[in-house]
């Protein structure tokens, strides 16, 4: 069967600003990472990544495969782009409330679905679509014009302002493991940790006590660990994580 494509399409009047483009691809591929996380799509580390492999005139349109590293697990390779695309359909069909399930998404990943339609939002009569059809075992179309982008937008910018945490909040048992890491328990700086269920990217971490540091220390990126964690934020997004106490932990791969 041949790869499955999935075509990036905007129809405008008026140039797309460069940051709105490559922002929006930007998002897209960073989603379809999730996504492939998420369902389970790659084997032995064979990273599943999208390419562009056509650039067509007219309308801004990008012919996109999805590509194993290895070129190993081609059947899965085959069905990342048609099952993507459907994620894409349900999400954005959701924040036009056109479907009433509501997916499960943390902050970043609405964000990256903010930037996805943001070329159809940022003009009028711009329109954005996204279809998976050549090579496809089920054909899935997308269409959002600028009205529809801009809703979508408006909504999203309400989950995330549901989502965004109170400064100090203190979450219990959550999953934390090293990003970074200094072998000196008294030095307070240069400790960054990710906690995915708050946020994907690194954020400074502190230790209520020299133990806990010590504990964590001992396998700083062999284990992740099970930790009782105060949250610092700076307009909603966190900004320093402080461990008070560690549960359990489990081998970090």
């Amino acid at each position: 069967m041949d790869n499955e494509i999935l075509t990036y399409k905007i129809d405008y009047k008026n140039p797309i600003e460069l940051s709105d483009f490559s922002g929006s691809l930007d998002a897209l591929a960073d989603q379809f990472k999730r996504h492939v996380q998420k369902n389970n799509l790659s084997i032995n580390d064979d990273e599943i990544k999208l390419y562009i492999y056509e650039i067509e005139k007219g309308s801004v349109v990008a012919k996109i495969v999805a590509r194993a590293k290895h070129h190993a697990n081609i059947d899965k390779v085959q069905k990342a782009i048609g099952s993507y695309a459907g994620e894409l359909k349900e999400t954005i069909g959701y924040f036009l409330s056109k479907i009433d399930i509501k997916p499960e998404l943390n902050i970043q990943e609405l964000n990256n679905y903010k930037k996805i339609v943001q070329p159809a939002a940022s003009e009028n009569g711009t329109a954005l679509s996204i279809n998976a059809e050549e090579g496809s075992i089920q054909n899935v179309s997308i269409t959002i014009n600028h009205i529809e982008a801009n809703a979508a937008q408006n909504r999203i910018e309400h989950e995330i302002g549901l989502q965004k945490l109170p400064n100090n909040l203190i979450e219990t048992e959550v999953l934390f493991y090293c990003y970074q890491a200094r072998n000196d328990k008294k030095s307070k700086t240069g400790d960054m940790g990710i906690i995915e269920t708050i946020s994907n990217s690194p954020v400074k971490t502190r230790y209520a006590s020299d133990d806990i540091k010590e504990e964590i220390l001992k396998n700083p990126f062999d284990r992740a660990y099970i930790v009782n964690v105060e949250i610092h934020t700076i307009n909603g997004a966190p900004k320093m994580y402080k461990i008070l106490k560690i549960h359990d932990n489990i081998p970090n791969d």
